[in-house]
């Protein structure tokens, strides 16, 4: 196996626990979001796969634009778009949310790092 076939196979198993574990919280946020989510795990494991990773890529691109986002705007800068958005706070996540949240983000370091000692395994 070369070295860009390993890192394809990494960067979508990676997505594809992303796409589960998004899976997982629209779930508890939605029940019509779980009914889809229900409805996806009955497929064959190719198709599921294909579309955690799509779902997995969406978040990954998402959650990118948004750290770029983030970096790149001064807060101190009055032409910045977020000085120009309406003095609302925005509302908090709940304790729970974000222990679940940390939770799950832990959960994937796991996998990754149990993934990365199988692979070694095999090598």
């Amino acid at each position: 196996m070369n070295s860009d076939n390993l890192v394809q196979s990494l960067q979508n198993s990676l997505r594809v626990t992303v796409g589960a574990a998004t899976s997982i919280v629209e779930g508890i946020q939605d029940p019509v979001k779980r009914e889809e989510a229900m409805a996806t795990f009955q497929l064959d494991w190719d198709s599921m796969t294909e579309k955690l990773a799509e779902k997995g890529e969406k978040a990954e691109r998402e959650a990118r634009e948004f750290v770029e986002q983030t970096f790149t705007q001064s807060p101190a800068d009055p032409s910045s778009p977020s000085s120009n958005r309406s003095t609302t706070p925005r509302p908090q996540p709940s304790t729970k949310a974000a222990q679940e949240l940390h939770d799950l983000t832990e959960e994937l370091t796991a996998l990754r790092q149990e993934l990365e000692q199988l692979r070694s395994k095999d090598s």
